[in-house]
């Protein structure tokens, strides 16, 4: 898990494989604005009103859900995903494991996911 300072971010709504640096974007009174990250956003993202805090990060824990703030049509990546060209703007907090738990329960077999800090 990794702090990110993503800047002033363009939003994509496809992939793009052919970004090689940041991109840039004219303006109708001809001036150029420069970016520092790509977002591109997925289709499905975890519960936003479920969060957890730790050492002063905010981390998205809640369930999978559908994005509702876009179609389906227009998004082409099940998850979010964000390329930021700087790496001294990613700082890495948490190398995470995560194990995989199977169980019984009243005969159904239920999975648990558990996040090792």
């Amino acid at each position: 898990m990794c702090d990110v300072l993503l800047g002033n971010s363009f939003t994509v709504l496809d992939t793009h494989e052919e970004y090689e640096r940041p991109p840039m974007e004219a303006l109708s009174t001809g001036e150029i604005r420069c970016y520092d990250s790509v977002t591109c956003p997925g289709f499905f993202i975890p519960n936003p009103d479920i969060n957890a805090y730790y050492k002063g990060s905010l981390m998205r824990i809640g369930e999978t859900v559908m994005n509702k703030k876009h179609v389906p049509s227009c998004c082409s990546t099940d998850r979010s995903e964000y390329v930021v060209y700087n790496p001294e703007k990613v700082k890495v907090k948490y190398l995470v494991q995560i194990k995989k738990v199977t169980y019984t329960v009243n005969t159904s077999l239920s999975q648990l996911y558990f996040l090792i800090l």
